[in-house]
């Protein structure tokens, strides 16, 4: 996911959304209601993906996987900011 390897298993998921960038956190703490508690020395993986554009206005926060070949993307889109996670597998 990104540039690491990610061992299978279970994680949360934590953005941080900037203007150009989002910073995509996986985080080994399950069970979590939103970043209350969020503790960063959990952290599994932490990297930056651009932000684009789209035509469409996406009304509610929508996660989709675009899947590939040997890969998939992570598409996170809100409004019009959208931002994709590129994952390959092993």
């Amino acid at each position: 996911m990104g540039d690491s390897q990610i061992k299978p298993g279970t994680y949360t998921l934590f953005t941080i959304p900037e203007k150009d960038h989002w910073t995509i956190i996986l985080n080994s703490e399950l069970g979590q209601w939103g970043a209350y508690n969020y503790n960063s020395k959990l952290d599994v993986v932490r990297f930056d993906v651009p932000v684009s554009t789209t035509v469409e206005v996406y009304e509610p926060f929508t996660i989709e996987f675009e899947q590939k070949a040997q890969s998939a993307e992570l598409v996170m889109m809100w409004d019009r900011t959208k931002v994709t996670i590129p994952i390959e597998f092993m």
